[in-house]
């Protein structure tokens, strides 16, 4: 309604002189029920999904293997859910007890042996 009271009305009225048909309808569409693979396209997925789903199809040079990517990928996630966990319970004693934060300084990464 805020845009129908911010149109000129005088403008239109000159339009509509002019045209051989103009409506103009205010009303809000009325909406349409979705179809089963259009809700399932508007389903969430996980970070870990969209990981997985993303490496699976990105295009890789032949030296890269895909498995080990992918493990890489999910690898580094558990590290920064761990570091958020971390985080969040450090954040609640610091607030009760005045404690410092920590960082992944030793977290483990998986060598380059792993990874070919």
């Amino acid at each position: 309604r805020h845009v129908m009271r911010e149109l000129d009305h005088t403008a239109l009225r000159e339009y509509r002189k002019r045209a051989m048909h103009l409506n103009l309808d205010s009303q809000r569409p009325v909406a349409q029920p979705l179809s089963a693979t259009e809700r399932k396209d508007l389903q969430r997925n996980t970070l870990s999904d969209v990981v997985s789903k993303r490496l699976g199809k990105r295009e890789l040079r032949s030296d890269v293997n895909r498995e080990a990517l992918m493990a890489l990928g999910e690898h580094y996630l558990k590290l920064a859910e761990e570091s958020m966990a971390e985080s969040t319970a450090e954040s609640t004693a610091e607030s009760t007890a005045g404690s410092t934060v920590g960082s992944m300084a030793g977290a483990a990464e998986p060598s380059d042996a792993e990874l070919a």
